[in-house]
């Protein structure tokens, strides 16, 4: 038979809506759940600053100056003798505090808690201890990444992303054969919501399909590098093992060595994090108003463990095609991607597109009810 003949088309699209229907059914209110909680994840780092000013902010005193983040980083120290620092976000602007990253283990709890200690950098008093982002936040991305089931619901995501990437494409079947893309102000109720469906998921499913195709990048992880690594024709560099800054029974992190051996190699950019691995992040001066910082735009500095000083710089536009691909998928995944103030602009267009899948779920049911005679009121 051949394809594209009237019945086989008339057959794909049966095959295709059957498909549509019972995946959109059995899981649209998983995926309307993972919407959903995604753009609550999108602005939440503005959003928690906003509502809680007076962790992030601190007065700024009189012909003060900052104290040392060696000194500063051993009071966190002397307060949490049992817990290794992850990170640090430095302060770039003069109000804002030091945040110091670290993980916490407690009884009950499978994996540690990633908590911040917020301190003011001109008095090393702590100004706030929470989760990481906030308790709120931190349950909406443990829902978003693991639906709070840990191991559990991790694995339901690695199976989960397939059976979206099939609604996705039969979706695209579907629409393909009507092309339509325009909703009937005068048309009839049914026509409103099927117009409605039809536009949103042409709209909207791109940019679905980019999540989930950057979302395979975090669940299949390994063989996401495998088909990076085909497709780029080079293999992938081999992680480093460094020791940890914050390694327990560790001597003081020469920290202050490392931020002014970080400012002497880029003194075009500022300094905005240090991570655990002994890599001072140095962003562009102009990218200082976005949060959190576009990794994958940030120059490392990598410093030597012994003394601080310089060992190499990572620049992100050097590395091999492969890495930059790796690098970009998950900032894409959150939409923390976009240059300058288009950064969030590109945000509010992730947002609004996390709301499309219950928007479709939502018309997709009613859609279903209609055709079987069922009255909406």
């Amino acid at each position: 038979m051949v394809v594209n003949s009237p019945v086989m088309r008339r057959r794909i699209r049966k095959i295709a809506l059957y498909v549509h229907l019972c995946v959109g059914l059995l899981l649209g209110l998983y995926f309307s759940l993972m919407g959903l909680t995604g753009s609550t994840l999108v602005f939440k780092s503005e959003i928690h600053r906003f509502f809680k000013p007076s962790a992030y902010f601190v007065a700024v005193p009189a012909n003060a100056a900052p104290l040392p983040l060696d000194r500063l980083t051993q009071g966190f120290r002397d307060g949490h003798p049992q817990c290794s620092i992850s990170f640090l976000t430095l302060p770039t602007a003069t109000n804002q505090a030091l945040i110091v990253g670290y993980k916490l283990s407690t009884v009950g709890q499978k994996r540690p808690q990633s908590m911040q200690t917020l301190i003011d950098p001109y008095s090393g008093r702590v100004v706030a201890e929470q989760l990481s982002g906030g308790w709120f936040f931190r349950t909406v991305h443990n829902l978003h990444a693991r639906l709070l089931l840990d191991d559990l619901g991790a694995d339901f995501h690695r199976y989960a992303v397939f059976a979206l990437f099939a609604l996705l494409l039969s979706g695209a079947w579907l629409w393909w054969s009507t092309k339509k893309i325009s909703i009937k102000i005068d048309g009839t109720f049914n026509r409103k919501i099927f117009d409605t469906h039809n536009v949103v998921g042409f709209f909207a499913g791109a940019f679905l399909f980019v999540l989930a195709l950057t979302a395979c990048g975090d669940i299949w992880r390994e063989q996401t590098k495998a088909v990076v690594a085909g497709l780029t024709g080079a293999p992938l560099p081999i992680e480093e093992k460094v020791t940890k800054v914050g390694d327990r029974g560790h001597v003081q992190s020469p920290y202050d060595a490392m931020l002014a051996a970080a400012k002497a190699a880029r003194p075009d950019m500022v300094a905005v994090a240090i991570t655990d691995k002994y890599r001072v992040r140095m962003a562009n001066p102009n990218d200082l108003h976005i949060l959190p910082y576009v990794v994958p735009r940030c120059v490392t500095v990598v410093c030597n463990q012994s003394d601080g000083s310089l060992s190499k710089i990572e620049d992100p536009a050097a590395m091999p095609v492969g890495q930059q691909i790796l690098a970009w998928l998950l900032p894409i995944h959150f939409g923390q991607w976009g240059p300058g103030i288009s950064y969030y602009f590109v945000k509010a267009v992730w947002f609004i597109v996390g709301l499309c899948p219950s928007i479709l779920f939502a018309s997709g049911v009613m859609i279903v009810l209609l055709k079987r005679g069922v009255k909406l009121r």
